[in-house]
C-alpha cells in the first residue's frame, strides 16, 4: 500500500534530520582535528624555536669560555686552578638556564695516540694498557691492537682490512687519526658501554670517578690529512690518578702519589719537576708529559622548560694566546 502524504513527509524529515546531524558532527571533528593539528604545529615551531634560541646562547657561552681562555696570563703552564678551569652556571635575560665547562685535553689520554709513529720506550699501547688496567679492564690486549691498524698509517697487523671484510659491513680501517668519536664504534670490540662509568662509580665534581676508562680517554678530533708523530703529552696538573698510572706504569705507583701531593701544594711549573719524584723516569717520561695544553674542550649545556640543547667545541689554544675552533658538535631537543 502506498506510504500517506504525512509519513511519507515525516520520513524525509527524519532522514534530513539525521543528515544534517552527521553534518554537524563531520564537521566538528573536522574543525577539532584542524585546531589539534594546528596546536601540533604551533608546539613544534615554539619547540623548534626554543631550541633555535638554546644554540645561539650555548654559542655566546662557548664564545665568552674561548676569551676567557684567551686571557689567560700564563700559557705555560694549565691548572685547575686557573679561571677557565672554573665551571660557570648563570640565566640570561630571558629565562636561558647556562652551564659551561672547560676542560684542557692534557687531563685524558688522548684515543689518536695509537696513530703516533715515533719510537719511543714506553709505547702508546703500553700506556693505554696500563691505563686501562689502572681502570679494572684486564681484556685490554686485543681492543688496543686492533684500535692501533685502525688508526696507524700502514695496512700491517691482525686487525686490518682482511679482518674487516667479514663483519655486518664490510669496510677497511682509514688507517688514519680519528675525527670524530663515533668512528671508534668501527673499532673491534669498541661497544657503546665501554664509553659509559662502570656501574656503581659516585660521580665527583666535573665529570665521573677517576679510575674509569670514560673519565680518562678522550678523542681530539684530528684534522683532515693531519698525521700523528709523536702522542699528545698528558698535563701532569689536570691528569687524574689513573691516567697518570697508565703514563708512568705500576712500578711507579709512589712516583704518582709523589706527584699528586706536590701538585696539590702548588701547580707544577715544569715538566722537568719529574726529577723530584722519579730522577730515573726522567727521559722515558719526558715525550708523555706537559705541564701545559694546547686542545681544549668547552661543553655548553643550555636549558629551558620543555627544551634542552648541548654544545660541544673543540679549540686550539696557541703559543700567542690565539683560540680557534677545531671542531662543533651540536645536539638538541626535549628535556
Amino acid at each position: 500500500m502506498p506510504a500517506r502524504p504525512a509519513q511519507a513527509e515525516s520520513s524525509r524529515s527524519g532522514m534530513a534530520l539525521i543528515l544534517a546531524l552527521g553534518a554537524i558532527a563531520l564537521a566538528g571533528g573536522l574543525a577539532f582535528w584542524m585546531q589539534a593539528r594546528s596546536l601540533g604545529a604551533l608546539r613544534a615551531a615554539e619547540r623548534d624555536l626554543a631550541v633555535e634560541r638554546l644554540r645561539l646562547a650555548g654559542a655566546e657561552a662557548v664564545r665568552l669560555a674561548m676569551l676567557t681562555l684567551r686571557e689567560d696570563d700564563d700559557y705555560a703552564v694549565d691548572s685547575e686552578a686557573d679561571a677557565w678551569a672554573e665551571p660557570r652556571s648563570w640565566t640570561t635575560e630571558d629565562g636561558i638556564a647556562l652551564r659551561t665547562v672547560t676542560e684542557d685535553a692534557g687531563r685524558w689520554f688522548d684515543w689518536n695516540n695509537l696513530a703516533a709513529t715515533n719510537d719511543l720506550s714506553r709505547t702508546p699501547r703500553t700506556v693505554l694498557l696500563d691505563l686501562m688496567a689502572a681502570c679494572g679492564r684486564f681484556d685490554a690486549d686485543a681492543r688496543t691492537d686492533a684500535l692501533r691498524d685502525y688508526v696507524d698509517a700502514d695496512s700491517e697487523g691482525p686487525y686490518e682490512t682482511a679482518f674487516y671484510r667479514f663483519a655486518d659491513r664490510p669496510f677497511s680501517p682509514p688507517d688514519r687519526p680519528l675525527r670524530a668519536p663515533d668512528e671508534l664504534l668501527d673499532v673491534h670490540d669498541f661497544p657503546p658501554d665501554l664509553f659509559l662509568p662502570r656501574r656503581g662509580a659516585a660521580p665527583r665534581a666535573g665529570g665521573w670517578t677517576d679510575g674509569d676508562l670514560a673519565a680518562s680517554c678522550a678523542l681530539v678530533p684530528a684534522a683532515v690529512g693531519a698525521t700523528r708523530a709523536a702522542p699528545l703529552p698528558v698535563n701532569l696538573n689536570t691528569a687524574s690518578r689513573a691516567v697518570l698510572m697508565g703514563v708512568f706504569g705500576p712500578e711507579r705507583e709512589s712516583a704518582v702519589s709523589a706527584l699528586l701531593a706536590l701538585r696539590a701544594v702548588q701547580p707544577l711549573e715544569s715538566a722537568a719537576m719529574l726529577a723530584a719524584v722519579d730522577p730515573s723516569a726522567v727521559e722515558e717520561l719526558e715525550p708523555w708529559t706537559a705541564v701545559a695544553s694546547p686542545y681544549f674542550r668547552i661543553t655548553v649545556q643550555a636549558a629551558l622548560p620543555g627544551a634542552s640543547a648541548t654544545v660541544t667545541a673543540w679549540v686550539e689554544r696557541g703559543t700567542d694566546g690565539g683560540v680557534r675552533i677545531l671542531q662543533w658538535i651540536e645536539s638538541g631537543g626535549g628535556a
